[in-house]
């Protein structure tokens, strides 16, 4: 017999779940909807602000908030009557009285504003005193008052929408379309250098518009629902008296709503003065941010509460009324934190020094708001359950009490004063709401949510006072709102049930830890013993090639390699070889809600080493523009890839370039102790030494690739690095690398000579030194072709200094290719030239990759004598070295090889042999993996089998820089 009452109680607890969960989901959309109004009104004061002084703008603003409530006595609550009862008809389907009611709700605002609009020019031209108006706000209270009707149909018009069309028609009518057309125009008359009588032309054509766009809204859905039937016709019924006794109560709670608005500002300019009433109009659009939560939900409470009340469903209705309110709190906090913390630089940005008043009026305010948000729906409650006597005498009671505070109030403080009686009233009214609730709603036991509320109250205090006391900035007010949201979001998010209600954020992992939702977890891959992160400035980047092999062929030796590039490189180019590793590369954006939050994370768990470690970024870069903002922008992402490298267990990080990856690679060892070394190559090191000692110091070990930088280091760093520092080149695959021993078609006297450049067509990389050398060979009649393989920023300048020399023919732009594509190429190519240069901004080459390879292709090399290129390319050895700029030399240089078959056969054997036994970076890889885990069985292994190598090839291994 249990049995049915058990199904029941099923049945009840998902029906209260699905109608908890419509009414937030549905919330949540307005939510984004009205944000999007609240920026566009608010733009629209702005500009307004900004165009008037702070006394026509008092004067505006007293017209326009006179003219806000006769559009209230104009609609006569009929939107939310039949928000509520057009609902219940719905539901019920009784489509005769919901057309009724329809009809009245049209009806009274068009036919009412029309009497009100002809009542005030009545007024105006027979009895000009009956108003406390002046000469100059009369014309603005004529023009502005045909804004009446379309208010009040606007509204009719959104009760309409939620009922039949759901919150995604409200989002794009509401608060859009209307908003976004009040400020196209308002700002194309400000722009003229308006007064207030063009801004008042212009908000009534808005008005206009907008009310033709609502007639139609209403005609559609009419026909829509089919409200034009006869059978409708026959059945129509006018609910008069439902409407009227909902109705009446529902006006004298707007009216006190009001009490904190518009009625206020129409005292200040009756009673004090025009500049008091443009500071407190100017606070509302800010402080109403603080609504927002609490209105959006409010539109989608009342249907789906009346729904449930109909149904008889009163135990469900009191769970999502218990739901909802803790929810409104939680959302309205960063609102409230952020009107308070950032109150002061917030009118300073906006409305500028003439408003620093608002600040105070926007706290005081803000705060009120904030305790209404933390009450919740008590008075709509009461509402829906036909409570009205109570809720009459109650509104009756707070409007007679904030009116009578206020009249005082502002004779003595003027906006000062009217921010207080509004708070007062605020206060006083939800604490008798609450009261009532108690009293008339028996069934509302249980303080499920009174701990969490308590817990965020007392946070609210906490910022309060500290906004009082100190006078918060962007930065520091920031900090404390973001800090601030996410202890409360901590201390309720268990009691949300964001999973019940949006179980799809499941589906983003980022968002489970911070709003507590419990993920399928999946089953771990299968790791190796030791994992290695790689880092970098770009990934995957089409002219460094040397970090992917070297990937390769760590995974090769056995380690597991992550992949965490600082940006993700775009390119339509990617090497085959690096299409698994950007499969699985863990890419951040600059800022994300998972960055934020482990930022936040930071500062609760680590405050201390959180702030010295960005004080010594600021003070190591303090000197390079170019490190500084890199510091800056670049520490909220290494903040969360250090938490990230911990959850994963990342053994070693190993940075390639001594400039950001190096820096960020120390930012994470400091935040989480993972140790970290660094490749120092060319660019990276020559150009800027801005806290290299501090990357050194901390460094497990600092490879270079070549003995010049090694020297730069210790010269820079001090003596005492010395053994810390290794030289370890950048290799290559030299089995890719077919040599090619068949004679080239120049060398059969078959086609001309052959020369090729490959890199990025970039100033370090001498391509203009190269086209001037062929300009050289071009007027000495020698036959060749030179073929710049690579794209930058220089392709342009260098395509028309090509035009300007004639070399057209003489010289061909390829473009990018891939690693493939470069090796087919190379095959019919006589010389490979690096002719690179330093730039006055202190750039220079590291041992170009490039050459590596045209080497390991059995070609021959030409280069610049600089930097470490000769470590690589030794003169008459393994090629030709020619001094920076020298485009003469480089001119003979060509020559001299094209013309001596015998010393290119030479320099191309020794060069291919001597890039296989030393830039192999298999070899040099595994000495890699020694420097940075000498203690590792694998290294050790590794090592051991190169020693015994060693003894039949002693020249392989004799160049390189091994730890004892």
């Amino acid at each position: 017999m249990n049995n049915p009452q058990i199904s029941s109680d099923d049945s009840s607890t998902c029906n209260t779940d699905s109608s908890s969960r419509k009414q937030i989901r549905g919330s949540t959309v307005l939510l984004a909807g009205r944000g999007c109004s609240l920026l566009l009104n608010l733009l629209t004061q702005v500009v307004i602000i900004r165009a008037l002084s702070k006394t026509s703008y008092g004067e505006l603003a007293y017209v326009i908030s006179i003219v806000e409530l006769l559009s209230i006595a104009a609609v006569l609550c009929m939107d939310k009557t039949f928000s509520r009862y057009g609902a219940i008809y719905h539901e019920q389907n009784d489509q005769g009285r919901f057309a009724g009611s329809l009809i009245l709700a049209i009806c009274a605002p068009i036919s009412l504003g029309i009497v009100l609009i002809a009542l005030v020019w009545i007024l105006a031209l027979f009895f000009p005193g009956s108003i406390p108006l002046d000469a100059t706000t009369w014309p603005l209270m004529l023009l502005v008052v045909f804004l009446t009707p379309g208010n009040g149909i606007a509204s009719v018009s959104l009760s309409l929408l939620t009922i039949l069309k759901g919150a995604r028609a409200v989002f794009f009518r509401k608060h859009f379309v209307g908003p976004l057309l009040k400020l196209i125009l308002v700002g194309a008359v400000c722009l003229w250098q308006a007064g207030p009588i063009e801004i008042a032309w212009a908000m009534v054509i808005s008005g206009g518009v907008i009310l033709l766009i609502d007639l139609w809204l209403v005609g559609k859905m009419v026909a829509e629902e089919g409200l034009l039937s006869n059978r409708v016709k026959r059945e129509l019924k006018f609910p008069v008296r439902e409407l009227i006794r909902y109705g009446f109560p529902t006006l004298i709670s707007d009216v006190a709503f009001q009490m904190r608005g518009v009625i206020l500002v129409v005292l200040l300019g009756w009673l004090a003065t025009a500049d008091s009433a443009a500071s407190y109009r100017a606070s509302l659009s800010l402080v109403r941010v603080n609504e927002l939560v609490i209105l959006n939900f409010m539109v989608m409470f009342v249907p789906l509460a009346s729904r449930l009340f109909s149904a008889g469903e009163t135990k469900k209705l009191l769970e999502m009324h218990r739901s909802t309110s803790l929810w409104i709190m939680t959302l309205s906090f960063p609102v409230f934190a952020a009107s308070v913390a950032l109150s002061r630089p917030g009118i300073q940005l906006l409305y500028g020094d003439a408003y620093l008043d608002v600040t105070l009026l926007i706290v005081i305010l803000s705060a009120a708001y904030f305790v209404q948000a933390s009450y919740g729906f008590n008075g709509l409650l009461l509402r829906v359950l036909g409570h009205m006597n109570a809720i009459l005498i109650i509104e009756l009671t707070t409007a007679a009490v904030t009116l009578i505070l206020a009249c005082f109030m502002i004779s003595h403080w003027g906006a000062v004063g009217a921010a207080g009686a509004a708070a007062v009233g605020v206060c006083f009214q939800c604490s008798l709401k609450a009261l009532a609730v108690r009293r008339h709603v028996h069934e509302m036991n249980g303080f499920g949510s009174f701990v969490p509320k308590f817990i965020t109250t007392c946070i609210a205090l906490c910022v309060l006072c500290l906004s009082y006391l100190f006078n918060l900035g962007w930065v520091t007010g920031t900090m404390v709102v973001l800090l601030s949201s996410w202890i409360v979001l901590c201390v309720n998010r268990k009691h949300l049930q964001f999973d019940r209600n949006f179980p799809e954020l499941k589906k983003v992992r980022i968002l489970n830890r911070l709003l507590g939702i419990d993920a399928e977890k999946k089953p771990e891959p299968h790791q190796s013993s030791y994992r290695l992160a790689y880092m970098m400035s770009r990934f995957p980047k089409l002219t460094e090639t040397f970090v992917l092999r070297e990937m390769i062929e760590m995974e090769k030796l056995g380690i597991d390699v992550s992949v965490y590039p600082l940006q993700r490189e775009k390119t339509k180019f990617v090497h085959p070889e690096a299409k698994k590793y950007v499969d699985r590369a863990i890419f951040t954006p600059w800022l994300s809600i998972s960055i934020l939050f482990s930022c936040l994370k930071a500062f609760c768990t680590k405050p201390f080493l959180l702030f010295s470690t960005f004080f010594a970024l600021i003070k190591e870069n303090r000197k390079s523009r170019r490190f500084l903002m890199g510091a800056i922008l670049f520490f909220p992402k290494s903040i969360y890839l250090a938490q990230r490298m911990e959850r994963e267990k990342i053994d070693h990080l190993h940075a390639h370039f001594a400039s950001h990856p190096a820096m960020v690679a120390w930012v994470i060892h400091r935040l989480s102790g993972i140790p970290f070394s660094f490749t120092a190559h060319g660019s990276d090191l020559h150009r800027d030494q801005s806290m290299l000692q501090k990357k050194v110091e901390a460094a497990a070990a600092t490879i270079t690739i070549s003995d010049y930088n090694r020297k730069l280091i210790i010269n820079h760093c001090g003596e005492q690095f010395a053994e810390r520092i290794h030289v370890i080149h950048c290799g290559i695959d030299p089995d890719i690398f077919t040599p090619q021993l068949e004679p080239t078609d120049y060398e059969q006297g078959l086609g001309p000579f052959q020369m090729i450049c490959i890199g990025t067509l970039h100033e370090v990389k001498g391509q203009f030194q190269l086209i001037e050398a062929c300009k050289r060979l071009h007027d000495d009649a020698f036959e060749f072709t030179c073929h710049l393989i690579g794209d930058g920023p220089d392709r342009k300048s260098l395509e028309e200094f090509v035009r300007q020399l004639g070399l057209q023919n003489r010289v061909v732009f390829h473009g990018r290719k891939t690693s493939h594509e470069i090796q087919q190429l190379l095959k019919q190519i006589d010389v490979i030239i690096a002719p690179s240069v330093p730039t006055a901004d202190g750039r220079r080459e590291g041992i170009p990759v490039v050459l590596m390879e045209g080497m390991a292709s059995h070609i021959p090399a030409i280069a610049s004598d600089l930097s470490g290129i000769p470590e690589l390319v030794k003169h008459n050895q393994t090629g030709l070295l020619v001094p920076p700029h020298d485009t003469t030399g480089l001119a003979e240089a060509i020559l001299t090889l094209a013309s001596d078959h015998t010393l290119r056969n030479r320099l191309t054997a020794q060069g291919y042999q001597f890039v296989r036994e030393e830039f192999d970076v298999a070899i040099n890889s595994g000495k890699l993996l020694h420097v940075i885990l000498p203690d590792h069985k694998l290294a050790n292994e590794f090592i051991e089998q190169s020693t015994e190598e060693d003894t039949h090839q002693p020249s392989r291994y004799q160049s390189q820089e091994m730890p004892v």
